[in-house]
């Protein structure tokens, strides 16, 4: 496939760099469409949320429109927002792109790639939020909000809502659809038990 080989070269990468003028580009995307579907708000730069955010005080102080946050980082609510150690503000004006270096890589929590910019203080070692797999809370309160919001979500108790998330390693998504699924199981069950036996 020549799109294969032109990833391996680097040269889409380089292609990509020249558009943009980056300074480095590191990573490959999924599909070589990436490079050209790419705009504005592919490019984001990584925030640490903190007890007191909101997404209307991110917004504020990013001075990113509170649909736009909520769309790039899959978020509904303030719930869902403390859930997450950080979320990602995209890129203002192309100019801040300018002699940037940036790294392609899939986010799991939006399930699309972006370009993270990486700044002069930060490394090129992915961070642990945006490690593939799973992402267990590193705080009582994350996971308490986790339990929260799936238990308001499906409108089920806390217990069987940490037990979801625990042995689903507190992937939410995940832990919801296994909860879906024994749900219809059981309720499947009940209802061939209340069907009449033959005789």
């Amino acid at each position: 496939d020549r799109n294969e080989i032109l990833e391996e070269d680097g040269v889409w990468n380089a292609w990509f760099a020249r558009t943009w003028n980056l300074k480095h580009v590191k990573g490959t995307p999924q599909s070589s469409r990436f490079y050209k579907d790419a705009t504005l708000s592919t490019f984001v730069s990584r925030y640490r949320v903190e007890t007191s955010d909101s997404i209307a005080s991110i917004a504020l102080k990013s001075q990113r429109r509170v649909s736009l946050l909520k769309q790039i980082n899959n978020l509904v609510s303030d719930s869902s927002l403390h859930c997450r150690k950080e979320i990602y503000i995209p890129v203002s004006k192309p100019e801040h792109l300018h002699g940037a270096h940036v790294r392609i890589h899939y986010c799991k929590f939006s399930l699309r790639e972006y370009c993270f910019v990486i700044s002069a203080d930060d490394t090129w070692d992915v961070s642990p939020t945006l490690e593939p797999g799973r992402c267990r809370p590193d705080s009582k309160k994350q996971e308490e909000n986790l339990v929260s919001l799936m238990s308001r979500s499906l409108k089920i108790d806390e217990c069987s809502a940490k037990y979801y998330l625990e042995v689903s390693d507190y992937d939410l998504k995940e832990a919801m659809s296994n909860y879906r699924i024994d749900d219809e199981w059981e309720k499947t069950q009940q209802r061939a038990s209340r069907r009449p036996k033959d005789k």
